[in-house]
């Protein structure tokens, strides 16, 4: 039995089977109605044309965000969250629950301030009690105080649970239960989404085609006769790559942010940086920069190093950049990130990987960041972390970029490559001999 605070739910019951069966029945004989030539199975898959609306009509069913001013977790649209493991997902998810349930400023910072206070579910897929105890526990401020936020942890009431076709019903029935007893739902948390990923859809981690069939399986039902909003977070396998290995999830997802730690400052606070990948919804950050208490461990808003997109606050341009980093590896982690683009999740043409155009890029991106000595660095970069095949492009032969070495990886190893398939060869000069001969 799945249960939360003041909800007890058994979707396995006889009773709650028989209803969702007579609902379906009732379905199917309504489209036989409306279409007297089909049955209800085909019926309900039938294709018809969307009405045309008119400009007010579309005015009033835009998506609506729960953090406006940010344009930050829409209703109806899957937001992915993606690190390496510890950087901090999981503290980032349950301190936003706990402001949004509250309407309080989340991280201190303005632009994520709700209009409201909003009901919010967490569903920990990974951890047991103790351990979440152990990432919730900061949150109170008395011994006698308790989250703002209703919690499914998924290994103390259904260990093994994993999404299908089949058991999205159950945990949809169990969202609808939810949203009834508390009166709404505005945010769904899945924590962390590789969790609840059934082996079916394994190959999703590499084929943008599977990822594709877990989110009409198995995210897309979820949303039916839902307006909430679904925050997903997931493992980065390799670091330095914009969203790749076990991560690749961004094609169920409309906001992608990345985030990745450097070393602790001065104070011992621990940056924290969630670089936007992937947006399609207009979020006003392109990095979203926060510092971890050494002792709490919680995380607050570092307006400094916080980069906005666009529709920055008065006080600050809209083209406010970061701290560009200044640590050799962290300067290379930035550049394979960069690098990395060209090759995840898809290929860029040829004529953009020529050896060339990537330094051209990369410059320009590292000038742009306000890094140091850019093309130096860039070709520094290029000759000792990236891998280019020597192709011919009619009668000119060009250096193309096939593979991006993780920086932090030993020079021997054959799998620190963050992108591409191709193997580094130590010619004991470096990898490339050139560009376009």
């Amino acid at each position: 039995m799945m249960s939360i605070e003041g909800t007890d739910f058994d979707p396995l019951d006889p009773q709650v089977l028989a209803e969702a069966a007579r609902h379906e029945t009732e379905e199917r004989a309504a489209m036989r109605d409306e279409y007297p030539d089909a049955d209800g199975k085909d019926a309900a898959q039938k294709l018809r044309i969307y009405p045309r609306l008119t400009r007010a009509e579309m005015a009033n069913q835009t998506v609506e965000f729960l953090c406006p001013r940010a344009r930050f977790l829409p209703r109806g649209v899957a937001t992915l969250v993606t690190s390496a493991g510890g950087v901090g997902k999981s503290r980032f998810f349950l301190q936003l629950a706990e402001a949004l349930a509250t309407g309080a400023t989340p991280f201190g910072c303005e632009y994520l301030t709700p209009d409201r206070p909003q009901v919010v579910l967490y569903i920990g897929a990974e951890d047991r009690a103790p351990f979440f105890h152990s990432l919730a526990t900061p949150l109170l401020g008395s011994d006698d105080a308790t989250l703002s936020f209703d919690v499914l942890l998924l290994p103390e009431v259904r260990p093994g649970f994993t999404l299908s076709r089949s058991t999205v019903r159950e945990l949809g029935a169990f969202l609808s239960d939810h949203r009834d007893q508390q009166g709404g739902l505005d945010l769904v948390i899945l924590d962390p989404m590789v969790a609840i990923i059934g082996t079916e859809y394994a190959d999703m981690i590499k084929n943008p085609l599977v990822s594709r069939a877990f989110f009409n399986d198995c995210l897309q039902p979820l949303f039916a006769g839902h307006d909430f909003a679904l925050l997903t977070g997931n493992h980065d396998s390799k670091n330095g790559a914009a969203v790749t290995g076990s991560a690749d999830q961004q094609n169920s997802a409309r906001a992608v942010l990345q985030f990745t730690s450097a070393d602790p400052k001065g104070d011992g606070t621990l940056p924290v940086v969630g670089e936007r990948i992937k947006d399609n919804c207009g979020f006003r950050f392109r990095k979203f920069a926060l510092v971890r208490d050494p002792e709490t461990l919680l995380l607050t808003w570092d307006g400094a190093a916080s980069t906005y997109a666009y529709g920055a606050p008065d006080s600050v341009t809209a083209r406010q950049s970061a701290t560009p980093p200044r640590d050799p590896t962290a300067v290379r982690r930035y550049l394979a990130r960069q690098a990395a683009r060209l090759l995840q999740p898809t290929e860029a043409p040829e004529s953009k990987r020529a050896k060339s155009s990537v330094e051209a890029l990369l410059v320009a991106e590292a000038a742009r960041d306000g890094l140091g000595k850019a093309k130096m660095t860039v070709r520094s970069f290029l000759d000792g972390f990236c891998e280019f095949e020597r192709r011919k492009d009619r009668r000119t032969w060009r250096h193309v970029l096939v593979g991006v070495r993780n920086p932090d990886a030993a020079i021997d190893e054959h799998d620190d490559f963050i992108a591409g398939r191709a193997a580094c060869v130590d010619t004991g000069h470096g990898p490339n001999e050139g560009d376009a001969e």
